[in-house]
This record gives C-alpha cells, sequence and structure tokens, in this order.
C-alpha cells in the first residue's frame, strides 16, 4: 500500500529485477502506457452491443481487471498523456484521484498495520501527507477515516456496508472503523461511483485466494417460474446439452423436478439423399474416367468440351442440423437449433435445409437434362434402369427432407433458453450493468448528516429464494427487486438484513435499508443507515417509451437524511 506514492510520484519508472549490482529491465512506465494505447482495438471487440455472443460478458470484467493493473504502474507523467483516452474509451475517470479508488476497488493491497494504511491511504487520494505527532496517534484514526469517508462522497463515492459495520448513533452511513483497524483494500470491494462516466462498477475486486463455495444458484425459466439449481450444471443449460439436470422450487413446498433436454436429428433425410447422391457422381465420373467404354452414355450426361471432359463433385451438406428441447414438468421452455455442436437462429436452420434441398434438386435436373433415361431399353439400358431407380430413391428422401422444414418453419417461436435469469449471490458475478438507480448524496457539513435524492419506498415483504438470495417487495413499486447480502448470512441473522417496515432506498447498484428515528431536535425524521444489499436483478415495469428522456429531465426524487 505503501509504494502507491511513490509510483505516483515516480520519474523515469522502470519495473525488473533486481540481481545485486545489476537492475535487469523489464518494462518502463511508458512502456506499459503504449500496452495500455494499443489495447483499445481489442476492447472495442468486445462491446456487447449488437453481438449474442455471451462470451463478450465473461471476459469484459477480466480484460478491465487487467487494464486497471497496468494503471497502477502509471507515473503522473503518463497517466496524464493517456487521460483523454482512459476517458473516450473506456469510460473510467482519470484523474490521479478518482484513478487511485478505482485502485483500492479493484486491487488487494495490504499494510502491515492500521497506521501505515492510513498513512499511506490519505497521501495517495487527496495529494498531502497526514500529520504527525498526537493527530496520528492511533485513538484519532477513527475521525480520520470519517473524514476521508466524506471526503470521497463529495467526489461521487459512497462505500456500502453490512450490518456489522453500520448503524452507529452518529455517522450510521459510515462505515465502523474498528478497534483494530483496517490494514487492506478490501473494504473498498463495494465502492460505488455515481458519476457519469462509472465503468469502475462493473470491474469486480480481483480475488487472489477465489471462494469456490458457492453451491446453488436462483434461476428464474422463461415461464417466470423459479428454481434452484447447481452452479456447475448452468452452463450445459445454457448451451442447451443434452442431458437431465434437477432443479428445486423456491416455493414453500421445495418440489424436485428434471429439466429434460434431448435432441433430435433434422436433416437426417438430406444427409440419406446426400449420401446417395454420391454414389451416383462416384459412377458417373467412372464413367468419365474410362470414356471409350461409356462413351454414349458420358456424352448424354455431362456436356462435352472440345479440351476435356469435367468431373462431376460430390454434394456436401451443411452439417449436423439438430433441433434441442428443454422440458420441464411436462412443458417445453426453450427451443434451439444446432450445426455440428454451434447454435444458430430457427430462420438460420430453414435456410441451410432449404439450401440443401436446392442443391440436391439442381444435381437431379443437371443429370435428368443431360442423360436419356427416360427409356430404359437401348445400349447400356441396365446401367440407365439403375441411375433411375437411384433418382426416384434421391427425391423420396428430399420430399422427406422438404416435410421436416416445413414442419420446423410452422412451429411456435420459442426462446434459445430455458433460463431467463440468473440471480448470482455476492461473490460470484457483478451484476447486470444494466440496473441502476439514479440518486444524488451529499454530506452537510455541520452535522455530518448524508442527505440523498433517490427512490425510496417501504419494504412490505421480504422473502429469502436462497441463502444469497432475498425478493424485496416495495410499497408504490409494483416489481420486485431481488437483492444479495454484500456478505454470507448465518440463518439465524436474516432477519437483521431487511425487515418489513424499513425502508428502503435505490442507490445506484444497491438497496440501503434504512430505519426511522428523529433528530435531536425530537421533530424531524430522519433515518438510521443499518445495512445495504447488492441489486441482482429488478422486475421492469411495461412503460411507454414516448417522451421517457423528458421524463428524465424532470425527474425529481424524494429527499432521505441519515444522522
Amino acid at each position: 500500500m505503501s509504494t502507491r506514492v511513490s509510483i505516483i510520484n515516480s520519474e523515469n519508472t522502470r519495473y525488473g529485477i533486481s540481481s545485486g549490482p545489476m537492475f535487469k529491465t523489464m518494462t518502463t512506465s511508458k512502456g506499459i502506457k503504449e500496452i495500455i494505447s494499443l489495447s483499445a482495438a481489442y476492447y472495442n471487440s468486445l462491446d456487447p452491443n449488437g453481438s449474442g455472443d455471451a462470451t463478450q460478458q465473461v471476459i469484459r470484467p477480466r480484460f478491465l481487471q487487467m487494464i486497471v493493473l497496468l494503471i497502477s504502474l502509471l507515473n503522473n507523467e503518463d497517466l496524464a498523456e493517456l487521460k483523454d483516452f482512459l476517458e473516450a474509451t473506456y469510460k473510467i475517470q482519470a484523474d490521479r484521484r478518482h484513478i487511485e479508488l478505482l485502485i483500492l476497488k479493484v486491487i488487494p493491497l495490504l499494510s502491515i498495520n492500521p497506521r501505515v494504511f492510513l498513512n499511506a491511504l490519505v497521501p495517495a487520494i487527496d495529494g498531502f501527507p497526514l500529520p504527525g505527532g498526537d493527530a496520528n496517534a492511533d485513538e484519532n484514526h477513527s475521525h480520520i477515516w470519517n473524514v476521508f469517508i466524506k471526503r470521497i462522497l463529495d467526489y461521487g463515492y459512497i462505500l456500502p456496508g453490512t450490518v456489522d459495520d453500520l448503524g452507529r448513533k452518529q455517522f450510521s452511513w459510515i462505515i465502523q472503523w474498528p478497534d483494530d483497524g483496517f490494514k487492506s483494500t478490501s473494504v473498498f470491494n463495494t465502492l460505488q461511483y455515481s458519476g457519469r462516466l462509472r465503468t469502475i462498477n462493473d470491474i469486480p475486486p480481483i480475488e487472489v485466494h477465489p471462494d469456490s463455495g458457492c453451491t446453488e444458484l436462483t434461476i428464474v425459466m422463461t415461464d417466470d417460474s423459479k428454481y434452484v439449481m447447481s452452479p456447475k450444471d448452468l452452463d450445459n443449460i445454457v448451451y442447451m446439452t443434452p442431458g437431465t439436470y434437477p432443479l428445486q422450487e423456491t416455493a414453500a413446498r421445495k418440489r424436485c423436478f428434471d429439466l429434460i433436454i434431448q435432441e433430435t436429428f433434422l436433416n437426417d433425410e438430406i444427409y440419406q439423399a446426400v449420401k446417395m447422391t454420391n454414389v451416383i457422381v462416384h459412377k458417373v465420373n467412372q464413367w468419365l474416367a474410362n470414356p471409350k467404354r461409356n462413351g454414349g452414355m458420358v456424352s448424354k450426361l455431362v456436356r462435352k468440351r472440345p479440351d476435356h471432359q469435367s468431373f462431376l463433385n460430390d454434394i456436401m451438406a451443411t452439417g449436423r442440423l439438430v433441433e434441442v428441447f428443454a422440458m420441464l414438468n411436462q412443458s417445453t421452455l426453450a427451443v434451439t437449433y444446432k450445426v455440428d455442436g454451434r447454435k444458430i437462429s430457427r430462420i438460420d436452420a430453414i435456410q441451410s435445409m432449404a439450401r440443401d434441398i436446392r442443391t440436391l434438386r439442381a444435381f437431379i435436373s443437371h443429370i435428368e437434362r443431360r442423360g436419356d433415361i427416360v427409356n430404359d431399353h437401348g445400349f447400356f439400358s441396365m446401367e440407365k434402369r439403375e441411375l433411375k431407380q437411384s433418382l426416384e430413391r434421391v427425391k423420396a428422401q428430399i420430399d422427406l427432407a422438404e416435410q421436416s422444414r416445413t414442419k420446423v418453419s410452422l412451429n411456435e417461436e420459442l426462446s434459445n433458453e430455458p433460463i431467463a435469469k440468473v440471480l448470482y449471490p455476492e461473490g460470484v458475478k457483478i451484476g447486470d450493468g444494466n440496473v441502476w438507480n439514479g440518486y444524488k448524496a451529499w454530506c452537510q457539513e455541520h452535522d455530518g448528516c448524508l442527505n440523498v435524492e433517490a427512490v425510496n419506498s417501504v419494504i412490505r415483504n421480504v422473502r429469502w429464494l436462497t441463502d444469497g438470495v432475498i425478493e424485496l417487495s416495495l410499497d408504490q413499486r409494483e416489481p420486485k427487486v431481488f437483492v444479495t447480502p454484500i456478505r454470507p448470512v448465518p440463518e439465524g441473522y436474516r432477519d437483521d438484513e431487511a425487515r418489513i417496515g424499513d425502508t428502503a432506498i435505490l442507490l445506484g447498484r444497491f438497496v440501503a435499508i434504512g430505519e426511522h428515528t428523529y433528530d435531536s431536535s425530537g421533530l424531524n425524521t430522519v433515518f438510521r443507515m443499518v445495512n445495504y444489499l447488492r441489486i441482482v436483478d429488478m422486475e421492469q415495469a411495461t412503460q411507454s417509451r414516448r417522451g421517457r428522456n423528458r421524463l428524465q429531465e424532470s425527474e425529481v426524487r424524494p429527499r432521505c437524511c441519515f444522522k
């Protein structure tokens, strides 16, 4: 942690290995600056807009973690040269103060004790050292911490905490400085920025020792039913891999059902037709290879050219085309189509079948036009009779393939995945980047109260779907909000996270939980902050798009005050 100030203020910065009297340079701050500049092309290719590739959503957070790691090695001079690039390309606030707060959130840094932690934290963010002597004594660290949290609030940052961290009589909204202090930047893992460039909220903290203890996920199916499943089955279900996957209801009865995914071969008739057609091709090519013996027959099958006889090419089908069904409790939730294991749309499947059928019909038409097979007498009558019979068998398979294509085209359009939403618990996946509830927050200097202008509502129902996902129903708000605790909660303490009658304030990607209380005069109602819950999903109410931008410009949010 203490190395941050050294990197910030260094010049001609080099990174390498010191081996006694020699320092072996591996890279420099300017070299890292060039690497970041060249990364834009790859980053732009990860833009999920207009693409159905879910792989991008997995790669992008890890890629941004790598960018933050590289940015942390830049000195002030090189960072200043990259400022416009970082803001335009990555939508990252690139002033040194904002970059250091980004580093605090993403990169795990340690100090040997709380005093070193604070003495490195404040200069890196604010640019000036803490005073020495009694002002920096251990008993004053709580005051320094409170002042620091209020200062970063002015920059647009809030630091959500848990029931164990919040709820003091004064400064209930600030995470309490513990008796043994903080020594790690992990306290900033939940840091949230409300300004214009909010990519920081999309970047999860780097986990040096990732916890793989997640044993269940809550999923919402395409029919809006909710179930609990094993995370190990998620990829197979999303990619519609055939098999049987057990699910458990989130309702009180907790019944178990099997999600059955099975596939059927769609273009088997086309494959049979192609196979028989290629036998004909090989036979004709044999005749072409020995024109003296079968010259009369050859002249009827292919055009003669003055220089050579052209051989016929094998017919190639599109690939192994299958229709995959996902069925749960005797209902079909999803249908998708695959070619050689790769998912394609229904219209692509129909077009592939039509293309193969068209190719086969064109070949048959070519043979029938060039070959004298109408009359099966005369020379080569046996060969012509066999050829005619083979073509009839091919035509029969083509007719069956056309029936299969028509059946697919008349099928009802369903989702290509059975799962509509996955409600990830904290620590498994950062929430949906589209979930954002606008707010404005500031601190009153005279009393340290937090003022917030944000959508808020009284909680009228709390339902735990799993150990990590809670469903909140709010007054004056029909859609439900799905949240997860910041840290795992023992079953006996669930009631502390959110209760009926608490006030829920929607702050960005978090729900702040407040309790009603009164100010020092006993006359004015204020709130005491007791908890934060991370939003994993929100049901969106259907509303007209007309005039929506005008509503956003004139939107007035109620104001709350936290002691």
